[in-house]
Parts: C-alpha cells; structure tokens; sequence
C-alpha cells in the first residue's frame, strides 16, 4: 500500500498502525489460542502496544504490572511516592477500546 502524508502524519500513523503484512497466519492463528498475557506480550513483541511507558504525572519509569482487568495487566508507576497507573492500551491504536485484545487484533490484522 501507498502512504501519502506529511512527516509528522506519517510517524503517528506508523506508531498507531504497524505493518503487519510478513505476519504468517500459521503465527496468527497460534497467537489467537494463546492466554490474554500471552496475546499482550505478543502485542508488545509486534508493536502493537508500547513496550515502555513513562509516568503521565512525574515522568518516572512505569512497569508492566499484573492486575485483574481485560488485558490482565497495567502500567504503574514504579515510584513509590507516586504509584499512578494507565492501561496497555493507552496511545495505541487499541486505546479506549473495551473489546478483547484478540478480537481487535483480528480486525487489525484482517483490515488494515
């Protein structure tokens, strides 16, 4: 496919849509059998979802962190002072969504 946009364009489009075209289906199909962690790591290896965030209120490092939402985990600040939290998701194509991390994966693969 062809891309035709400005610069700055062009990065947020990359950022929010990742090539995906050399994905194999036999990988895809694997991936869609997997646990949600296991799909979230997956998205993270591809991409998809960033695999480092820094804290939105003091800018410290924030650590993927077990939790029981639908995507099984969150990032947390790792300062104690501070602790603040924001989905996998946040500023990724994914972000706002609250249908499951495999199906939006799905459409993501087959649509775009």
């Amino acid at each position: 496919s062809v891309i035709i946009c400005d610069s700055l364009s062009c990065e947020m489009a990359l950022v929010l849509y990742p090539d995906l075209s050399n994905l194999d289906i036999f990988d895809f199909n694997a991936v869609m059998s997997k646990t949600n962690a296991e799909v979230v790591d997956w998205a993270i290896l591809h991409g998809l979802l960033a695999r480092e965030r820094s804290c939105h209120v003091c800018q410290g490092p924030m650590k993927k962190t077990p939790k029981n939402v639908d995507d099984g985990s969150i990032w947390r600040c790792t300062r104690k002072v501070c602790r603040a939290s924001k989905s996998l998701r946040h500023g990724s194509f994914f972000d706002k969504s609250h249908i499951p991390l495999k199906k939006l994966i799905t459409v993501r693969v087959i649509y775009f």
